[in-house]
């Protein structure tokens, strides 16, 4: 039901802000695409990049949305923690693991991310790793995913990090902090984009559960988004493009 990730989403206060920051600091392409209220960064395979303005739809900018983050794929992750460093960005100091190296920091906006390099792929710039969502109970959730996506996780995911990766090479990654002395918190603001074709019947599903955050698909120009909400509480949105 599931084919990826489209996008992921931030919340930003000052839009012109928060574009400059991801492409004068991080280094990104111009905007590919925009309108009232959102901006869209291309980044090559795998999801976009979203920035959302919530009060040009209505809503109110959240200052506390959880903590759900997203990877950078960044080739020279050492010079740009070190710049985002010394803008007091960086949440810890650089780490590395047995396949990565990471850095979490904070945006412009205050949105969280991580800074990410998989030592598979050094060469690797300027994609979107894998989404994060943090989760509260790991077989809960995982039996979630599996019956109402129908996804399986990778052999390698554990009791602290479940990783689901599709056919497009996007990966959803399920974090249990809780397990690392991390306080759990679910993302209610930044939802992740995931692509279906099979949108209204998966609404049908998700409404069964008293899971959505409205009622019907929301129709743009270019797409179809079902909002809703998974076992942890976090906001995710049902996509399809037009």
């Amino acid at each position: 039901m599931i084919k990826g990730i489209d996008f992921v989403s931030l919340q930003v206060a000052d839009m012109a802000r928060a574009q400059a920051f991801y492409q004068e600091k991080l280094g990104l392409p111009p905007v590919a695409t925009a309108g009232e209220g959102w901006a869209e960064f291309d980044l090559g395979p795998g999801p976009a990049l979203t920035l959302l303005d919530p009060t040009a739809f209505g809503q109110a900018f959240e200052e506390e949305r959880g903590s759900g983050s997203f990877g950078l794929a960044v080739h020279d992750i050492e010079t740009v923690s070190a710049e985002m460093e010394a803008e007091d960005r960086l949440h810890m100091d650089m780490f590395e693991t047995d396949g990565c190296h990471g850095a979490p920091m904070s945006d412009s906006e205050g949105n969280g991310l991580m800074l990410h390099r998989r030592k598979a792929e050094p060469g690797r710039n300027r994609v979107i790793d894998f989404v994060c969502l943090p989760v509260a109970d790991t077989a809960r959730a995982r039996a979630f995913y599996k019956e109402m996506f129908g996804i399986e996780p990778t052999p390698e995911s554990g009791e602290i990090w479940t990783e689901y990766v599709f056919a497009d090479d996007s990966a959803l990654a399920l974090f249990n902090g809780s397990k690392v002395g991390i306080a759990f918190s679910p993302s209610t603001g930044n939802a992740p984009g995931l692509a279906t074709p099979e949108l209204e019947a998966l609404m049908a599903k998700f409404k069964a559960k008293g899971l959505t955050r409205a009622d019907t698909p929301i129709e743009t120009p270019v797409c179809f988004m079902g909002l809703v909400s998974d076992s942890e509480g976090n906001a995710l949105v049902l996509h399809r493009h037009k």
